[in-house]
């Protein structure tokens, strides 16, 4: 697949959330250097790239989204297509995170687990990104608020969704590339890790 046609299809509404894509994507599209995690979505872009920053991870890392399940093989297909290193990185949501892990089992390699899991991390129990974080975690520091008590059975990813989870996350970025003192306790921590953990050792990274 052609990059230019790739990134022509989805002019319109979409077409905004295809600026990290172009952004991340090295400019001339040929730097084999960069280590590029595909994920579903924007908010998981944001999200991931904070914790990167946050954690002083490794800054070739790039998490590049795919703005929506069924692109997710044609982002695939380009990075493959030009020899990029890469990985993904998705929830365990069964109409997002699974399904997006399916579609390229299916299509890159061939229907075998065991060689999908060499390059495709699902994070386990998170129907979305948001729930990496504690409940005080996610309280303090994304909805800034107690929860209310319709929500006290709601997972953090499902009350975002019901109120801008975009928004949300954009915001957490902000937070840390604005240099404010963020702490995570031990259990969004040792989840967070957990995913550069995988990350670190399929790429390589000492």
């Amino acid at each position: 697949m052609n990059v230019a046609y790739y990134f022509a299809q989805y002019k319109g509404k979409n077409c905004r959330f295809y600026q990290p894509v172009k952004r991340t994507l090295p400019g001339p599209f040929v730097d084999r250097n960069r280590l590029n995690i595909v994920v579903e979505g924007i908010t998981d872009h944001y999200y991931l790239s904070a914790f990167k920053k946050l954690l002083s991870k490794n800054d070739r890392l790039s998490f590049v989204p795919a703005c929506g399940v069924n692109n997710v093989p044609n982002l695939v297909s380009v990075l493959m297509g030009w020899g990029f290193n890469y990985k993904a990185v998705f929830d365990d949501d069964k109409d997002s995170g699974r399904k997006a892990y399916n579609l390229l089992k299916k299509e890159f390699y061939e229907g075998d687990d065991s060689v999908a899991h060499e390059h495709i991390l699902k994070i386990k129990d998170c129907n979305g990104i948001e729930d990496v974080f504690s409940l005080g975690d996610f309280e303090k520091l994304i909805i800034n608020r107690d929860r209310i008590k319709d929500e006290n059975k709601k997972t953090n990813s499902k009350i975002v969704k019901e109120s801008g989870k975009e928004m949300y996350a954009r915001i957490f970025l902000e937070k840390i590339e604005k240099g404010d003192k963020i702490t995570l306790d031990k259990d969004t921590l040792g989840r967070i890790e957990n995913i550069f953990d995988w990350i670190y050792e399929k790429f390589g990274i000492k």
